[in-house]
């Protein structure tokens, strides 16, 4: 028996006791508390929560929620069982969560667990305070896209408070231990390795975590803290506990972080517009813009699948709103006065390749004939629209030729959109609500799929890039994996009208 033990009290039940090194190899499995027998890594994690929730006025997780001061939080922890399951369960707004693959996502049982893929959670943007995930992470293969859709549903000063196993000094970079084949079989790359899950079965590691772990969580517009808080013996600071703070909402302006490493080598990343191979960060997201064009991501994922679904053909009438340069100049070049580029302001314009036109979406589509264009394309325009965009909408059907197509991408935000077009709403309010100061709305997907449908008739207009272009050509081109399916700000609505 290792004879290592210190005196204190449990973060977690508030009993005082003495702390023994016990006979677990790990140190984060270690020191279980004399009476609720929770480890390091459990009281550690429930120190932080303390710290965050507490207000100064409880000393355990037990006190924290006898005194109430959760009632009011949202909380969701995919978990079956553990030290927040058994207290946090009778809290009004605490929902637990696992993920059984078989059942439809979202679904609560007769335990009330709720079904979740952290990889495509089934929340609302922007709705929870506090995400917990003890020794979770490391069985995801998609780690990036599971960490941004944590990002996606924490309310803006939201934290997510995460476990996973981890040494002190951490090691610099995170490795896969698996690869997923095209035909979904595993290779292995290092030693399988498994750890027992909550319902008793054998779980698989995917990922041994690295340093470089926070900037890759960062990249999303958060902030990310490894806090080491047990010191009273020094075996004890090998475990650590990581805090993720969101800093702003899932459509806003995020504030300005350091540019990371651009890539410069051809065979990482290549702009499909331009073949520009440097990347800068912009908004807080990493290689988010194309350095030589200035393409961001959904310009690119326009790009490429306007292409993929043969719309850049010579002759085509083009309506072009807010047109991005890398996109307006093949345009311009395919269909040349054809090409007709417009904005509600064409003064933040300078173009020698075309003119911009003034056109105000809510006064002026109505002057132009019926099946006016071939195609029509728009970027994260609709969200200016001091109208009623479900008549813009309507226009820009009505003025789209039979066989004509229609692109366009919006920010998203949950599943209702939310608007305001009142004058008296300050551009700190329209900041908070919708993303940016001049933006009337923020689109939710149920309500926006209900607008095409009223539109358009029944279909599935959301295009799928995996689906359509594959996991190669993403990555060459930085699309990010948050992207690559489902709905997000990145993604592009596409029709073609019945003849």
């Amino acid at each position: 028996m290792n004879s290592e033990k210190y005196s204190g009290a449990c973060s977690i039940c508030g009993e005082k006791g003495e702390f023994a090194r016990g006979e677990q190899r790990s140190i984060r499995e270690s020191y279980p508390c004399p009476s609720c027998r929770f480890t390091l890594r459990w009281r550690d994690q429930a120190a932080i929560i303390l710290d965050e929730f507490g207000r100064g006025q409880a000393l355990s997780l037990t006190q924290l929620v006898n005194n109430r001061h959760l009632d009011r939080i949202d909380i969701f922890e995919p978990a079956l069982r553990g030290p927040f399951v058994q207290r946090f369960q009778e809290l009004p707004k605490y929902v637990q969560g696992y993920f059984w693959p078989e059942v439809e996502k979202g679904v609560i049982n007769n335990n009330g667990v709720r079904n979740e893929d952290l990889t495509d959670l089934s929340f609302q943007d922007d709705c929870l305070d506090l995400f917990i995930t003890s020794d979770v992470m490391e069985h995801l293969y998609d780690i990036e896209k599971a960490f941004s859709e944590i990002h996606r549903v924490l309310k803006p000063g939201g934290i997510h408070v995460f476990t996973i196993p981890n040494t002190a000094p951490f090691p610099d970079t995170t490795i896969k231990r698996v690869n997923i084949e095209h035909d979904g079989t595993l290779a292995h790359l290092k030693p399988a390795h498994y750890h027992n899950s909550g319902d008793g079965s054998k779980c698989l590691v995917y990922t041994d975590y690295g340093a470089d772990i926070v900037d890759m969580i960062d990249q999303f517009g958060s902030t990310t803290s490894v806090v080491r808080r047990s010191s009273a013996l020094s075996t004890s600071i090998q475990n650590a506990t990581f805090v993720t703070r969101k800093l702003a909402g899932s459509g806003g302006r995020r504030p300005p972080k350091p540019s990371f490493p651009v890539k410069k080598s051809s065979s990482e990343l290549q702009c499909p517009i331009c073949s520009g191979m440097v990347f800068e960060a912009f908004n807080g997201r990493t290689n988010a813009r194309c350095s030589s064009c200035r393409a961001v991501e959904r310009n690119r994922l326009m790009w490429m699948l306007l292409e993929e679904k043969g719309a850049f053909e010579p002759e085509l009438r083009t309506m072009h709103f807010s047109p991005e340069y890398g996109l307006a100049k093949k345009l311009h070049e395919l269909s040349g006065e054809k090409y007709f580029a417009c904005d509600f302001d064409p003064q933040r314009y300078e173009s020698k390749l075309f003119t911009v036109h003034e056109i105000n979406m809510c006064t002026d589509l109505s002057d132009i004939p019926d099946a006016s264009y071939d195609l029509i394309l728009h970027n994260h325009v609709l969200e200016h629209v001091a109208c009623d965009v479900h008549s813009v909408m309507n226009e820009l059907y009505r003025i789209l030729a039979p066989s004509g197509k229609h692109f366009f991408s919006v920010p998203i935000r949950g599943q209702i959109t939310a608007e305001d077009m009142s004058e008296d709403l300050t551009d700190t309010h329209r900041l908070m609500r919708f993303g940016q100061e001049d933006h009337f709305r923020i689109f939710g997907t149920k309500s926006l799929k209900d607008m095409l449908r009223d539109i358009w008739g029944e279909g599935q207009y959301v295009l799928e890039p995996l689906a359509l272009l594959g996991e190669d050509k993403l990555r060459r081109a930085a699309i990010p994996h948050s992207a690559w399916t489902g709905i997000s700000s990145h993604s592009i609505f596409g029709m073609t009208k019945l003849k």
